[in-house]
């Protein structure tokens, strides 16, 4: 708390330890690999690795230069944020993202910064999570679940595997690109612009009547799939 900083190097949280993140002056992982442990079942059984932000108090995790998290659960409370304002971005890494704080990416008002969060490898991120994408910040999909909505100004890349997005894409100016071979699927609405960027991409939308965006870039290979709309 109080503004530490931890930089590169490794860390790990065994199961049922807590990284706790609970004052207004934050923490910073800085560049450095966080391996979690996920919940086992059984007897005996394990609870999750977790870190938490923001969950008594007002605080701020900001993820730079790199950090990786790994497994585990990451708690964002009602009075917190977990932050990416760097070039070099980060990622999470199949983690279970979950409460009622902001996951941001480059939500920076003065100075957009060019950052990137990847979510891959199973990670989940809870319906009542708020995922914001800034103008210069790039959210990447490859193999992850959005169970609530997205405020998007930036892009969405859906880099690789099957992603979801359940709930609604809000925002100004942003876009959504899906890769070689990907498929996003989409519940909600969305009126931003989709972009095919290779070939055998796939557009799932399971309510396709709102669904207002452009498509482009649509070639031979690439695949639409609008669900419970037959097809004589």
């Amino acid at each position: 708390d109080d503004g530490t900083s931890i930089k590169n190097g490794n860390l790990t949280i065994a199961g049922a330890s807590t990284l706790d993140v609970e004052s207004s002056g934050g923490a910073t992982l800085d560049g450095v690999t966080v391996t979690g442990t996920n919940a086992v079942t059984g007897s005996p059984s394990v609870a999750a690795s977790l870190i938490e932000v923001g969950v008594s108090s007002t605080a701020t995790l900001l993820l730079d230069d790199g950090a990786t998290v790994t497994h585990g659960t990451l708690s964002i409370g009602a009075l917190g944020i977990v932050d990416v304002e760097t070039t070099t971005g980060a990622a999470l890494h199949g983690v279970g993202v979950v409460g009622s704080g902001t996951l941001q990416i480059d939500n920076t008002e003065v100075t957009p910064v060019p950052s990137t969060l990847l979510l891959d490898n199973g990670t989940t991120v809870g319906s009542n999570v708020q995922l914001t994408v800034g103008s210069a910040g790039t959210l990447v999909l490859s193999g992850a679940t959005i169970d609530g909505s997205v405020s998007n100004s930036g892009t969405i890349d859906a880099k690789s595997g099957t992603s979801d997005i359940v709930g609604d894409i809000t925002g100004a100016g942003g876009s959504i690109k899906i890769d070689q071979g990907a498929t996003l699927e989409l519940g909600g609405a969305n009126a931003q612009s989709v972009e095919f960027t290779g070939s055998a991409a796939t557009l799932k939308l399971d309510d396709p009547t709102h669904f207002t965006g452009n498509i482009n870039n649509l070639a031979v290979g690439d695949i639409i799939d609008l669900a419970n709309i037959a097809v004589l």
